[in-house]
């Protein structure tokens, strides 16, 4: 329980813990160490027996998620500890009767209703149910028996006397089996979830189009990047670059083949560009490249082999046609105390300067 700190172990703790006390107590192993005293012997028995129902009762709800999943037999069940609560009550104040009605009968309808719930949530899909509805079943025979000898409906003999505590060994193992089902099962759910959070984290920051990060990543990214630098009083560079006359290839060709220009930037890209740079699709056909670190010579580089590497690659149509596209690029570096909407503005005034000068 402290390493995994769920809570089910805990309560299984408590009910293991509180059945061992009244087996402990009920076999006379009490009497033996510690000798008679009338006044508390049968007091100690009605509160180990109570509590052994109240946790067992709470282990259930909690192992089984009876609350979300059976509200009908949650009532239920809270009523046995709230029954075993009340039963504890009247042991204290030495209503030996009514203590010993009530903890006959919530020994005979726990059992009952851990069964039925363990069969409806394995119903439900539930596989850790196996264990325990072996577990139960298990301790409702021992336990039925031991409890139809107190109610004098069974005689007094050796399996009878020994039932609950056979029961209640062979179900503690049973139980561990369970937690243990239940665990891997809530690890396996936790790893999925994990994996589907992250996939879709991925897809709200990423391009589907080009892989590349999209124009919200970059916002938020530039503007971190650019706060980064100031405090280290690091270089940083911006480039943007844009297709030529992109609105022409998709006139000609088609979207599809518009797609396969801007996939093959992307490509392009991610051969020119260094493991740490940050590369995002601004929007339409416009690319940014943050690139930490970076002195404006070096982006300048960087830009140019992006710019060369795609000229010279061509793009082949469906029916054996061939052309190839170009793309302008303008850089930018980060200038003391400026904030990362200025940068970029800056880096896209160099861009249209490049696309005035001839493209």
């Amino acid at each position: 329980y402290i390493g995994l700190k769920d809570r089910p172990y805990l309560y299984y703790i408590l009910y293991i813990g509180s059945a061992l006390v009244w087996l402990f107590h009920v076999q006379g192993h009490t009497m033996m160490f510690l000798g008679r005293h009338p006044a508390w012997d049968l007091a100690v028995l009605w509160v180990s027996v109570s509590l052994t129902l109240l946790w067992g009762a709470v282990f259930a709800v909690s192992f089984l998620d009876v609350r979300k999943n059976l509200p009908h037999m949650f009532y239920v069940l809270t009523a046995v500890a709230a029954l075993s609560v009340l039963a504890m009550g009247m042991g204290l104040l030495r209503m030996h009767k009514a203590a010993f009605a009530l903890t006959h009968l919530g020994g005979l309808v726990l059992p009952v209703a851990a069964i039925a719930t363990a069969v409806m949530r394995l119903r439900q899909g539930f596989l850790p149910s196996r264990f325990f509805l072996l577990a139960w079943s298990v301790l409702a025979a021992g336990g039925l028996a031991f409890a139809l000898m107190g109610l004098k409906l069974l005689p007094v003999n050796f399996l009878t006397v020994n039932g609950a505590a056979v029961g209640a060994t062979l179900e503690s193992l049973l139980l561990s089996l369970a937690l243990t089902d239940r665990i891997r099962l809530l690890r396996k759910q936790k790893e999925y979830l994990e994996k589907t959070q992250k996939r879709y984290r991925q897809l709200s920051i990423t391009d589907g189009l080009t892989g590349l990060y999209n124009r919200r990543y970059l916002k938020s990214r530039l503007r971190s990047e650019v706060e980064h630098s100031g405090r280290m009083e690091m270089p940083l560079s911006l480039v943007l670059l844009d297709l030529d006359d992109f609105k022409s290839v998709n006139d000609e060709h088609g979207h599809s083949a518009g797609d396969s220009v801007l996939a093959a930037l992307s490509v392009t890209i991610g051969n020119c560009t260094r493991a740490g740079d940050i590369a995002c699709r601004f929007g339409g056909e416009e690319f940014v490249l943050i690139l930490p670190g970076t002195r404006s010579e070096y982006a300048l580089m960087t830009a140019e082999r992006i710019r060369t590497g795609f000229s010279a690659a061509s793009m082949t149509l469906p029916g054996g046609k061939s052309f190839s596209v170009t793309v302008s690029a303008g850089v930018a570096e980060l200038r003391p105390g400026e904030d990362a909407s200025s940068l970029l503005d800056r880096a896209d005034k160099a861009m249209y300067e490049a696309k005035r000068l001839g493209k």
